[in-house]
């Protein structure tokens, strides 16, 4: 597999065990950067959060800058899950879907021999299989849950964390 990034010479293929012709790499790839992306922004928002009363220009500044990574990450996603759609749908499932293929599957089923039949009878089953599990779709969204738990674990500790510290302060 080949990666160029000023050309698509990617080759996708279809019967690779990932489900996404050999791109699942990418794709994790990308959910650790979003989940990076989405971690600064977490710091932002509970910057801006937990500073309001903080007349330091450079402080709130800052915590402007972490949010913004909420943009830079959906901007990014958006991006990347373009070219991935983008070199998916470079693969032509109808050409592995041609009757020839299955002719020629049955063509080697001429034996009496009930093991090489049964077998060839597998093989077939298999290879549509893997073409119809094949996964088009530019993202597979259980890698992506642990991003979406990265903004969102955070900022939910926080909230708790701020209502204790503001439950201990009034009883005191």
């Amino acid at each position: 597999m080949t990666l160029v990034l000023y050309k698509s010479n990617l080759t996708i293929n279809p019967f690779n065990p990932d489900n996404f012709g050999g791109l699942r790499v990418f794709i994790e790839i990308a959910s650790v950067i979003l989940s990076i992306y989405l971690l600064r922004a977490t710091m932002g928002v509970v910057g801006l959060l937990d500073h309001k009363g903080v007349k330091d220009k450079t402080q709130y500044i800052g915590d402007l800058y972490h949010t913004l990574y909420f943009f830079l990450g959906i901007g990014f996603i958006i991006a990347f899950m373009q070219k991935i759609h983008y070199w998916l749908s470079t693969v032509n499932l109808e050409k592995y879907l041609s009757h020839n293929i299955y002719l020629d599957f049955t063509n080697q089923i001429k034996t009496v021999d009930i093991n090489s039949t049964v077998k060839l009878s597998s093989d077939i089953a298999n290879y549509y299989d893997k073409l119809l599990n094949f996964n088009k779709f530019p993202a597979d969204l259980s890698i992506f849950t642990g991003a979406l738990f990265t903004f969102v674990l955070p900022i939910s500790l926080w909230f708790l964390i701020h209502i204790f510290e503001e439950k201990n302060s009034e009883e005191n």
